[in-house]
């Protein structure tokens, strides 16, 4: 169990309404969780709104996903960023959650919540940073989870993020340049929440190699493409492509302390 206390939220009956169709609209055997599931999504809308005044959409796309009884998620459209709602369930080894792999490249953040029998209110246990396909556990036990007074937190530093990665920035242009890519269904919206995960490393050579990881996820490039691409961006008039690695070397350097930067600000 966490050493934090979770938060109650409380369901509207539009909400219990909206989570009806969600249900009806499924197989049978699929309808009380895809219910439980959309009620949790209303429940983290709810206490993100009234709590903080952060806008989200729980209703956006959610009766269109084909995975409706498999993955819950609540849209926050000013980062175009989504939140999983997981169910918290009791395990084997305690309280667990699922985190689904499907559409994982829009997540920043999977919240554990537990609905009441009598679906009048949830209970928010609290929330982990969002994974990626190469990390994804199967299941999350709750004692893994933060304290869900923080993701408003998590938000803020995406919105930032998100605000500098579109800007002028010689240095937010130089990432859009070498981060370009040409074929449909681009991850180069995934760029901004990615980079909040460079910061939350821990050691300064796993923040250089995160950047190197990030920057070959989205151009599908091999480390030496992607020294050459940087190289190119920075340099286009040079005609030796030698220092290419070390060009990709102080570009992470500067990524990783630009980040810093605007998160502090």
């Amino acid at each position: 169990m966490s050493n934090f206390e979770s938060i109650i939220a409380p369901l509207t009956p539009k909400a219990v309404s909206y989570a009806r169709k969600c249900a009806d609209a499924q197989p049978l055997k699929l309808r009380e969780r895809t219910f439980r599931k959309a009620l949790a999504v209303y429940g983290v809308h709810y206490y993100l709104l009234y709590e903080y005044e952060i806008e989200s959409d729980p209703e956006k796309h959610y009766l269109d996903l084909p995975n409706i009884g498999e993955v819950a998620t609540l849209l926050l459209p000013d980062i175009d960023r989504e939140i999983e709602c997981c169910l918290a369930e009791q395990g084997d080894e305690g309280e667990i959650f699922s985190i689904s792999a499907i559409g994982i490249q829009s997540r920043i953040a999977h919240v554990a919540v537990r609905v009441t029998d009598d679906y009048t209110q949830v209970e928010i246990l609290g929330f982990v940073p969002a994974f990626d396909l190469s990390d994804l556990p199967d299941q999350v036990n709750t004692s893994e989870l933060q304290e869900i007074t923080k993701l408003p937190d998590q938000i803020e530093a995406v919105q930032k993020l998100w605000d500098w990665y579109y800007s002028d920035d010689s240095l937010a242009t130089q990432l859009r340049q070498i981060a370009a890519i040409e074929y449909e269904d681009s991850p180069a919206d995934e760029i901004p929440a990615q980079l909040l995960r460079i910061e939350q490393q821990k050691r300064p050579a796993q923040k250089g190699f995160a950047v190197k990881s990030l920057l070959a996820h989205v151009t599908s490039a091999s480390t030496k493409e992607i020294s050459l691409r940087v190289r190119s961006v920075l340099s286009p008039d040079a005609e030796a492509i030698s220092e290419s690695e070390l060009d990709l070397g102080r570009f992470a350097d500067d990524l990783v302390n630009k980040i810093q930067q605007v998160l502090c600000n």
